[in-house]
């Protein structure tokens, strides 16, 4: 009885409870990783492996801080493989990562009515690499994951939902003793809905279509026909009812629900054309892959318009 009393009273607060929240979260470090292959019936390996957990504890302990130099990561490194080179052999992977992030979170929640939360990062990762394919490679992560709720019944939750999470990932690596490569990148977006209205359905394909519609664009013969998602093949078409008829909704049919995942990888040329291209080239790549609507504007903006180098956002 007093497990369900606790219960209710925590839903309750929940529920007629107002806040607003904010918060922002910084960190960086250095990291010494180390992979071995073990085998378990070797004891000299079982006996290395137990009398260094002590080791290991210490030196998680002193390369926490974000105040650890490279110089003594890289002993720390040194020292440790070198203890154990002897027994377990050299490491199956061996490298130093020096890292970063930087989140921001933002939350307002009104009892029953509505919720809203966001959060936002930024991070690197800077990370040597001593066996294998080795050299330095870069890591680079952004990403912004807002989520709304509305009507928010005690008991059984929110009856809309519009979740979203954007991500945007790039990776370059840079071999020794040679320039760095053109990077890769990876954007995904993925999006789950409750009884939304079609339009908001319809506004989260198009999110996908304008970017896939931009597939060779670039290109003389223009975008790749067929790219964009046929939107009409697998959402429902709206009821159709005469103007003016007793059975017209008032409003739109708001009994959608699903989820959309969206994932774009842009190779290492594509990513070098799209930072080399030049500022005509970028205008004459949206004329040709502009919608119905703005393609008469477009191809006019791109045969006759001029782009001035010191105007905002032109070099």
């Amino acid at each position: 009885m007093k497990f369900v009393k606790s219960q209710t009273n925590r839903q309750l607060r929940k529920y007629v409870s107002a806040s607003l929240s904010w918060g922002r979260a910084k960190s960086d470090g250095k990291r010494v990783i180390l992979e071995y292959t073990i085998d378990p019936t070797d004891p000299a390996q079982a006996e290395a492996v137990k009398g260094n957990l002590q080791v290991l504890f210490k030196l998680a302990r002193r390369l926490s801080t974000s105040k650890t130099s490279a110089e003594e990561t890289r002993a720390a490194y040194d020292e440790f493989q070198n203890d154990n080179t002897l027994i377990l052999g050299e490491p199956d992977y061996a490298a130093l990562s020096e890292y970063g992030a930087l989140s921001e979170s933002f939350g307002l929640n009104v009892p029953l009515l509505f919720r809203y939360y966001r959060s936002d990062s930024l991070g690197r990762d800077h990370v040597t690499r001593y066996t294998g394919e080795q050299g330095e490679y870069y890591f680079f992560n952004a990403s912004r994951s807002p989520n709304a709720q509305y009507f928010n019944a005690p008991f059984l939750g929110a009856l809309v939902k519009d979740l979203e999470s954007r991500s945007l990932d790039a990776i370059t690596h840079r071999p020794n003793g040679k320039p760095a490569e053109a990077p890769i990148a990876v954007y995904v977006n993925n999006r789950g809905m409750l009884r939304l209205p079609r339009s908001a359905v319809e506004d989260a394909v198009e999110d996908a279509n304008s970017i896939l519609r931009l597939t060779g664009a670039a290109r003389p013969e223009g975008p790749k026909a067929g790219m964009a998602i046929p939107v009409r093949d697998f959402l429902p078409a709206a009821p159709s009812v005469e103007i003016g008829s007793v059975d017209a909704p008032n409003s739109e049919s708001a009994d959608r629900k699903g989820w959309l995942s969206f994932t774009l990888v842009m190779n290492r040329k594509a990513v070098a054309d799209a930072l080399s291209a030049g500022s005509e080239e970028v205008l004459k790549a949206f004329a040709r892959a502009a919608s119905p609507g703005d393609r008469g504007l477009a191809a006019w903006l791109a045969a006759n318009g001029r782009l001035v180098k010191g105007a905002p956002g032109i070099r």
